[in-house]
């Protein structure tokens, strides 16, 4: 058995640096080993090493680097083993030792003519012996002034001579002034040559390594393309860095699909494949088999079936390889790159072959029977295409768009008919846009154009999804064009298409601020052909009573949910959020607690199918819920990850959506310097896009951070330009919802006209008949009212079901100050101690502190459970909230990183630091009761 040395601290010298390239990542033990080595010989205690590992782990890497680092004060002799050489005797040791040949005068003769014998240089016998002894004494006299470190790479490919006689020459080296190092590749027939010499093993990288690796040439790449890219690799570093340069831009940046093998450089493909041309014809079937099946195939397989278990030899044979292993759930490739490999190196009719067997074998699973029946079918094949479309509409109502988008598109190069091929093309956008690709899905849309003529159908859905990414990332007045343009063709024809895109035509319409355009699709939709009971129905009639400044408020009954326009397009089997509504729309119309919980189903669902491009204006109405209902906590971490999603998936527009509610929450917990940075940055990007909502409800954020903070004057500049319907910052509907704070504003601030004027205005709304708005509006009666009239009205706001906590403790607030001033300080007292505990447990710091003043007022000191806790969770950021929460759960760090588009080392990095601001040493402690509450 061979020594083998374990990287030690023991005599090591700084490695030369920690990059690869020039450079190396990491292997900073064994450079240190291999740097111990060549400082011993420079001593005189010589030594040899062979340097083992797979191919591409960086076994020449560190030969380079060794040389690079020795090459100052040592004479470097080297040579590279060749496959096409390993025939040929001693033409390993010739390249070796041909700089040095001019001296082979200088050897005892016996020696001497060996070696020449040897190199075809003269006619005496090639004594091995003699050889092996003049090749040691050779080296030995050109170490006497200078030491010599002697380097062998691709030792599995030495002649067998030239490999003896430098095992024996790595065994004679204890007081030389030389160090030998071969590197050799596991696996290969001729390991035993260097036996009696020691091995040092380089095996993967690790995870971090990997990553700083991959950041050299990829730095750009999208997080998900980077993972896919870690895992295929394995740790190899001639992997990490040949890969990425095999993907186009739109794969890098996961704006278009991965294959599902990994196109390979030639480079990697020699370095891998050579293992393949040793098996025999079966065992690379089998193993062709097994790459052209994904782990889930492999395990659906029948036991009984011959396709993977009936040639025991080929089995047996594949196995030894070390290529793969056989586990309960069928062939498992050891490294993931050789997956890909396999696939590579076969022809495309052997590769066609391999997934016919396996559509066979997987008849009982529609969905990837009809994948490897697609991959099977040369030329078109109208039959297979209409399976591959059905099975990829079933893959991505479960598993998500991502996982669709390759078999679309395979089922349209399938189809024969132009309309069978427009309609998977259709279909593979939609899907590249749920799953954040709206750059591929653009592609795929102009790929339909030709298709589409005299389809008017099809023409519409083309529109449909371009609009549909126009509001999301470009401007929301040209989505609404382009929905009302592209519907008016098939209002008779296809009723129900032309129903989808006039409500999506809304959703943009409303999110501009367009009430003219708003009142166009109400109209449009009220002529539809459909039953009354529909929910479009509904909404347009919503829509319409904009015109007469009434909105239909009545709260959704039990029995009538599926109809409320606020969930209906919420499905939980297969969400559709991009239809209806946007943010701050289920406060006005419908049943909050209802509708949040259909939008929670419907984030998770998306999460669990990958489709990050839909999660983003899923969540933005959602925040708004989560905010109005008081878990503000959970709106701002939910709210975070998504604009992270909605930045890298090129979502501009909803990104600015969720940095406004983002905002929103800053603003009620008084953290002004972030609110003002976050509005800031809001409305650089939404004014010029005519943006009225996101403007609007800035505006309106800024104002209400004024009013907390008591800047009563500050806070009417801020809140009264959203009143005035030809100011770029207003937008009805946040008229309607600012109102009740600028008349709280302007009544404080002893301006009673102006409140009066703008409580008329709320009045002509008919806002009170809002759930939303009810004890909002009462408490402003109350405030202007005379003082027989106030405290009714007061103490109708109170008793007024709110689901807003924050809102119920400012109504207890007013109405606390509005009775301190009556000198009724007893009451008062009650109802500013029961607005400052809602107030302390949402942390809304502005507000603590006026509820405290005012109980002050009323000569009644808060006691220490009243008054604002530092929070261990106040440290925390957002997507650290978020990380808590899930890991409090029991979620491992894969399912939490699948929830949050991260890689599960990312998720750890992030419990770590966690932990440390928590002070806390395990997961389970972040089930403890303080934190939690902290952070709810």
């Amino acid at each position: 058995m061979p020594k083998t040395i374990t990287p030690s601290i023991a005599g090591r010298i700084p490695p030369s640096s920690v990059l690869y390239g020039p450079c190396l990542v990491g292997r900073d033990d064994e450079s240190a080993t291999l740097g111990a080595l060549a400082a011993n010989a420079r001593n005189g205690r010589g030594g040899a090493l062979v340097v083992r590992g797979h191919a591409g782990i960086g076994k020449s890497a560190l030969l380079d680097s060794l040389a690079a680092s020795s090459g100052r004060d040592m004479r470097i002799l080297s040579c590279r083993g060749a496959e096409a050489e390993a025939g040929f005797a001693f033409a390993g040791l010739h390249q070796l030792l041909l700089p040095v040949q001019p001296t082979i005068g200088l050897l005892p003769r016996q020696q001497a003519d060996a070696l020449r014998s040897a190199f075809g240089l003269g006619t005496g016998e090639c004594d091995r012996f003699l050889i092996a002894l003049a090749t040691l004494t050779l080296l030995s006299h050109h170490a006497q002034d200078t030491p010599l470190l002697v380097l062998v790479d691709d030792a599995q490919w030495l002649d067998v001579e030239s490999a003896e006689v430098l095992s024996f020459v790595g065994r004679r080296l204890d007081a030389q002034r030389i160090a030998f190092v071969a590197a050799a590749r596991d696996g290969e027939r001729d390991a035993e040559r260097f036996a009696e010499v020691a091995q040092l093993h380089v095996g993967p990288l690790s995870a971090a390594e990997s990553e700083t690796l991959l950041m050299r040439t990829a730095r750009d790449a999208a997080r998900p393309v980077l993972d896919r890219l870690l895992h295929e690799a394995g740790g190899n570093p001639l992997a990490l860095t040949e890969l990425p340069a095999t993907l186009t831009r739109a794969e890098l940046l996961a704006a278009g699909p991965l294959p599902d093998h990994l196109r390979l450089s030639r480079r990697l493909q020699d370095a891998f494949a050579r293992h393949l041309r040793l098996l025999a014809p079966d065992a690379r079937g089998l193993l062709l088999v097994a790459a052209a099946a994904s782990d889930d195939d492999l395990s659906a397989i029948p036991a009984t079936s011959s396709l993977l278990w009936g040639d025991r030899a080929a089995l047996t044979e594949v196995e030894r390889s070390g290529l793969v292993e056989q586990s309960a759930g069928g062939l498992r490739f050891r490294q993931p790159l050789t997956r890909s490999v396999v696939y590579a190196c076969a022809a495309p009719a052997e590769r066609r072959e391999a997934h016919r067997a396996l559509a066979e074998a997987l008849n009982h699973r529609a969905a990837r029977h009809a994948y490897h029946l697609g991959a099977a079918t040369f030329g078109p094949d109208e039959q297979v295409a209409a399976k591959l479309a059905a099975a990829a509409e079933r893959v991505r109502r479960t598993v998500g768009g991502s996982a669709a988008i390759a078999a679309f598109e395979q089922a349209a190069a399938l189809a024969p008919s132009t309309d069978l091929a427009a309609d998977c093309l259709v279909n593979a956008a939609i899907a590249a846009w749920q799953a954040g690709r709206p750059v591929h899905a653009g592609e795929l849309l102009d790929r339909v154009g030709p298709l589409a003529a005299g389809r008017p159908a099809v023409v519409a859905s083309v529109e449909r999804i371009r609009a549909l990414i126009a509001h999301a990332s470009s401007s929301a007045t040209a989505s609404s064009a382009i929905l009302l343009r592209g519907a008016q063709p098939i209002i008779d024809s296809t009723p129900d298409l032309a129903a989808e895109m006039l409500v999506m035509a809304a959703r943009s319409a409303w999110f501009s601020g367009d009430l003219n355009g708003l009142l166009e699709v109400g109209r449009r939709l009220s002529e539809l052909p459909l039953t009354p009971d529909r929910p479009e129905m509904r909404l347009s009639r919503q829509l319409l009573q904009l015109r007469d400044k009434e909105i239909e408020a009545r709260a959704t009954d039990a029995s009538d949910e599926g109809a409320d326009p606020c969930v209906w397009w919420l499905d939980r089997d297969d969400p559709r959020p991009w239809i209806w509504p946007p943010a701050l729309v289920p406060q006005l119309f419908g049943k909050t607690d209802t509708v949040l919980i259909a939008y929670q189903e419907a984030v998770e669902m998306l999460r669990r199918r990958g489709d990050a491009g839909a999660i983003p204006m899923t969540v933005a109405p959602m925040m708004a819920l989560q905010i109005h209902l008081g878990d503000w906590s959970r709106a701002v971490a939910e709210g975070s990850a998504a604009l992270v999603v909605a930045e890298e998936t090129g979502q501009s527009l909803i990104a600015v959506g969720l940095q406004a509610m983002l905002a929103w929450v800053a603003a009620l917990r008084g953290h002004a310097e972030q609110c003002r940075k976050l509005v800031s940055t809001t409305l650089q990007s939404t004014m010029p896009r005519g943006l009225k909502l996101v403007s609007a409800h800035c505006q309106w954020v800024l104002g209400l951070l004024h009013l907390g903070e008591g800047n009563l004057r500050e806070a009417i500049v801020q809140l009264m330009p959203i009143l005035n319907i030809d100011d770029p910052a207003a937008h009805f509907a946040m008229g309607i919802v600012a109102l009740p704070d600028l008349i709280e504003a302007l009544v404080l601030a002893g301006d009673h006209d102006e409140g009066r004027r703008a409580f008329d205005m709320l009045d002509a709304w008919s806002a009170g008949s809002l759930p939303y708005l009810q004890a909002r509006q009462l408490r402003c009666a109350a405030l202007l009212a005379d003082v027989d009239r106030a405290d009714s009205l007061f103490q109708t706001a109170i008793h007024t079901a709110t689901p807003s906590p924050f809102e119920a403790a400012r109504t207890n607030l007013l109405y606390g100050e509005w009775l301190r001033r009556m000198r009724r300080v007893k009451d008062a007292r009650l109802r500013l101690r029961t607005a400052l505990r809602t107030f302390d447990a949402l942390q809304a710091g502005p507000w603590i502190t006026r509820a405290i003043g005012e109980l002050r007022a009323a000569g009644d000191a808060p006691d220490p459970g009243d008054s604002p806790t530092e929070s261990r969770a106040a440290e925390l950021t957002p997507r650290e909230a978020q990380i808590v929460q899930f890991a409090a759960r029991g979620m491992t760090n894969a399912e939490i990183g699948t929830r949050l588009f991260l890689s599960p080392r990312t998720v750890g990095y992030h419990l770590h630091k966690i932990f440390t601001k928590l002070g806390i040493t395990s997961r389970r402690q972040l089930c403890n009761r303080i934190v939690l509450d902290d952070l709810n």
